[in-house]
């Protein structure tokens, strides 16, 4: 497995304030994944700790050996980003989340995420968690998949994919990634010839699956409290749904006052709490892209703590 992870000079750039003085300084990398993005800071930022988070084993167990060199300045803990609260002891002087799933997720096909997989569909990145995508195609009713390609696919018409799905269950269970993906093409005509029809379909359940949405949404809505002053949050989106939420925390939070009242529309003159980095969100070059094609969907968006 060759696990590439998306921005990492951006996001060191983002970072640079870090080395300002050599006071020890901590990090959370709020989704470890494959360890490249906290490897990356630990190595470039040698008074950094890091505490990095993630509820897959897997990516866990993967990183303990990528930051094998890094033990003294590691912590890891096994949770979901919208639990951290729950864990994390200290405040922050920088934040990271690369959201969405990571290459590894893809390339092992027992997994349950790739469309050429022949195992049993799963796309759980929690494997302890209860529901699996094998269970929301099988056994989720007309309106509830309706609900879940609408929602998180952004599918403006799946309903000849649902009657396909329901009608083929009917006969066997959909036991495998690649026979859903066949589902999928024989019954939905995409424009866009480059990307795989079933790509928003499996988007959909996989984010339905993970709690994604909601999870980033819960996340959002603590973080803040626990950054210092002068601190940064990065966040490194795949898709719209993701971006849109970002973007629009970032600028209630960049208006909200620092007064007791904490409202949008205040007249005590104090200035917000937050300051938006990047107007517009950054991207790969076309270098990266040649390099890492799941870089080309990648948008990372950054925030400064500016009063406390």
């Amino acid at each position: 497995m060759n696990h590439k992870p998306v921005l990492v000079n951006q996001v060191l750039s983002f970072f640079d304030y870090l080395k300002d003085d050599k006071k020890e300084k901590t990090v959370a990398d709020f989704t470890l994944g494959g360890g490249g993005h906290t490897k990356a800071i630990l190595e470039k930022f040698e008074n950094v700790k890091v505490v990095g988070f993630d509820k897959d084993d897997f990516a866990l167990s993967y990183s303990s050996g990528v930051l094998g060199n890094f033990k003294d300045r590691i912590d890891m803990i096994k949770a979901d980003f919208s639990e951290f609260d729950s864990y994390l002891k200290t405040s922050l002087d920088g934040a990271l989340v690369d959201l969405g799933i990571s290459s590894f997720h893809v390339d092992d096909k027992r997994r349950g995420f790739s469309f050429e997989s022949n195992e049993r569909l799963d796309m759980r990145m929690d494997r302890t968690c209860e529901l699996s995508a094998y269970e929301v195609v099988n056994r989720f009713e007309f309106l509830e998949l309706q609900q879940i390609f609408k929602e998180f696919g952004e599918i403006k018409m799946p309903n000849r994919v649902i009657n396909a799905i329901i009608a083929a269950r009917k006969k066997k269970p959909i036991e495998t990634c690649k026979e859903l993906a066949e589902i999928i093409n024989r019954n939905y005509f995409s424009k866009n010839r480059k990307i795989n029809p079933a790509t928003k379909f499996f988007q959909a359940i996989r984010i339905y699956v993970n709690n994604e949405l909601n999870s980033l949404k819960i996340f959002l809505s603590k973080i803040f409290d626990y950054l210092n002053l002068g601190s940064r949050l990065q966040i490194i989106s795949f898709h719209s749904l993701e971006d849109r939420i970002v973007k629009n925390v970032f600028r209630y939070e960049s208006l909200k006052c620092v007064c007791p009242e904490n409202v949008l529309v205040c007249n005590c003159g104090k200035k917000s709490r937050v300051k938006i980095l990047t107007r517009k969100p950054v991207v790969a070059d076309e270098n990266e892209i040649a390099i890492n094609k799941r870089s080309r969907s990648a948008k990372l968006r950054v925030a400064e703590i500016i009063d406390k």
